[in-house]
């Protein structure tokens, strides 16, 4: 999510973290979110700071996606779609948003 978007651009995003998941879904998530937003993606998912020093691969951060726009991930619920992981980044916009908000208020 670079540079704050609308929700077009959460659509388009959508389009290529899905592309990119089904390309290289061992890849990097540093490819689609900064550290910063995947480091709340995984603290809003798991409760808990990210235990380990490489970042997660695509395929475990469009699962945290996913899961904030509502994919449940039950046996025959396949791969999550484009509507779910559009909810789930608008989702993550504002839990940035938030933290950026936060820190703006620390540092002054």
């Amino acid at each position: 999510m670079r540079d704050g978007f609308g929700h077009l651009q959460h659509s388009g995003l959508a389009f290529v973290v899905a592309d990119l998941f089904s390309c290289s879904p061992d890849a990097s998530c540093e490819q689609v979110l900064e550290t910063h937003e995947w480091q709340i993606l995984y603290a809003t998912i798991h409760h808990q700071l990210y235990p380990h020093t490489s970042p997660p691969t695509l395929a475990e951060v469009v699962n945290w996606i996913a899961r904030l726009g509502g994919f449940l991930g039950r046996k025959g619920d396949g791969s999550p779609g484009v509507k779910v992981l559009w909810r789930g980044l608008s989702r993550l916009h504002d839990l940035v948003q938030g933290w950026l908000i936060c820190q703006s208020l620390v540092v002054n």
